[in-house]
């Protein structure tokens, strides 16, 4: 069985002692929702044994079954809080922790910074981590995708920027550690393996596969809207539908064009009304294999996995996660969206190029 044992290990060398309970959560709840970082709460006793802890020094969080060692939080120390009791065998301590987005989210544009005409959101995104953090928090992905007009933003939010970037683009955003961020376009996750199945266990024969504890699906009312509006800076707003659940967003298309044709995309991918599983919650200690925690891992970074639930089938993107770990069990909470709401055509995609199973997407 999958019991994991946890470390934490500070500025690379120490290891944290005495740690009663750890909370991991990365990625988002909705396909609405902006991107945010990864945050991790450690609490423990014995406060004497703790090391020196400095904010901002680095911070790992590794999850080790047998052989296997799973770096799940990478980041730096935000907070620290100390709790003393009666006695000093009731002290506590409780140690916060951020990744490379919270790190953006921290940061401003210089007073009199700009990005030129021509760039991908990629290379504008690159242009504002340049201008706010030098060469301290870089931009990890592949320099494609839409097209960005020429813009001003001095004395701005990175972390603003970024998501506003990443609207215009639709892909994702993910702090791997303290140092970089990453960058997954509107189409890398379309050539990503699936991470495996979650599965109640009947008419299972795919050998990868996690067993569940419980499923909640999608309300109908769940990130449903009637009307799309998109706001590009420096442009008029178009719109997509009718009705009066309207969503909107603001981004940095370069020209109208651009935007009708995000506007319909999206109104495609939220007017569904479809029962589909939104969150899964699995315990470890249930688990033959690694596919959960490798799910925790690489939640919000474009990755699916599949559902068997009473012999039907679903395939799903993991949105974000949550990981609950005490020393008895470690418990694993997964936000879904259906890729039938995200999944376009592509041509030559084995899995996304299917006529008449999908649709000619942004």
């Amino acid at each position: 069985m999958a019991r994991y044992s946890w470390s934490v290990i500070y500025d690379a060398l120490t290891n944290i002692t005495d740690v009663q309970n750890i909370t991991i959560t990365r990625g988002r709840q909705q396909i609405t929702d902006v991107f945010r970082g990864a945050t991790a709460v450690i609490e423990g006793r014995n406060v004497s044994a703790l090391p020196i802890i400095e904010i901002g020094q680095q911070i790992e969080i590794v999850a080790s079954q047998g052989i296997d060692d799973f770096t799940m939080f990478y980041g730096i120390v935000a907070d620290v809080q100390i709790t003393y009791g009666f006695v000093s065998a009731m002290d506590t301590y409780k140690i916060s922790c951020e990744d490379s987005l919270a790190v953006a989210g921290r940061g401003l544009t210089s007073d009199s910074f700009s990005w030129g005409s021509g760039l991908t959101a990629f290379g504008a995104a690159e242009a504002v981590l340049a201008d706010a953090f030098g060469s301290s928090l870089i931009l990890n992905g592949v320099d494609t995708g839409a097209l960005v007009s020429a813009q001003s933003a001095p004395n701005t939010n990175v972390l603003t920027l970024l998501n506003q970037l990443m609207q215009t683009e639709q892909g994702y955003l993910s702090g791997q550690n303290e140092a970089v961020i990453d960058w997954y376009g509107r189409n890398d996750y379309s050539g990503q393996p699936v991470i495996g199945v979650f599965t109640d266990g009947t008419g299972v024969t795919i050998e990868e596969t996690s067993k569940f504890d419980t499923v909640v699906f999608r309300s109908m009312a769940d990130s449903f809207f009637e009307q799309t509006v998109v706001e590009p800076k420096g442009l008029a707003s178009v719109s997509s539908g009718t009705g009066k659940r309207v969503y909107t967003l603001q981004t940095f298309d370069k020209d109208l064009n651009q935007s009708q044709s995000l506007a319909d995309y999206l109104l495609a991918t939220l007017q569904v009304q479809e029962q589909v599983p939104s969150t899964i919650s699995v315990m470890s200690e249930v688990q033959t294999n690694n596919v959960a925690i490798q799910a925790a891992k690489e939640a919000g970074t474009g990755r699916r996995c599949g559902l068997i639930l009473r012999s039907d089938g679903y395939d799903v993107f993991v949105e974000g996660s949550t990981v609950t770990a005490t020393p008895e069990q470690s418990r694993f909470t997964f936000n879904l969206v259906s890729s039938e709401a995200l999944v376009f055509f592509i041509l030559d995609s084995l899995a996304f190029g299917v006529l008449d199973s999908n649709r000619l997407g942004y």
